[in-house]
């Protein structure tokens, strides 16, 4: 189902390897405006619900969200206290360089700042996964 490139791949073999080819074999390579294109999950969904529209896999008899899978197979393990924001802001995208681990607040900024993009407030900038406008406080 992959159309165009995938050059992503896991640091080592093994089981981290296995779960990278099974969500492959179910995304798409799409253009979405973001720097690089979005590699879009064509299997289940969360649903339309609140947190809804987040692809869906079943690993090690559990439902788990696609791009926390592919975040964790590409940098390793997630702490308990972070989250994985999507950076092109697209809910089905599991690509690893759109991916980037925050804490809850940042990511709640993001997601606020992404559906009010003309209310004239500061950006913060994906890619340093912290908020630095209040540091000198």
């Amino acid at each position: 189902m992959v159309s165009g490139s995938i050059d992503e791949r896991p640091r080592d073999a093994g089981p981290r390897q296995s779960q990278w080819d099974k969500v492959v074999r179910r995304i798409v390579v799409a253009h979405t405006g973001w720097e690089t294109p979005c590699w879009l999950w064509q299997g289940p969904t969360s649903g339309k619900g609140r947190g809804g529209f987040y692809g869906r896999m079943a690993l090690l008899g559990q439902t788990v969200a696609v791009h926390l899978v592919m975040f964790c197979v590409a940098y390793g393990f997630l702490p308990g206290k972070k989250q994985v924001d999507h950076k092109c802001r697209q809910r089905l995208c599991c690509r690893p360089s759109h991916l980037e681990m925050v804490t809850p607040k940042v990511n709640a900024k993001r997601r606020d700042k992404a559906r009010r993009p003309q209310d004239g407030r500061a950006d913060i900038p994906a890619g340093d996964g912290e908020d630095r406008r209040n540091a000198g406080e």
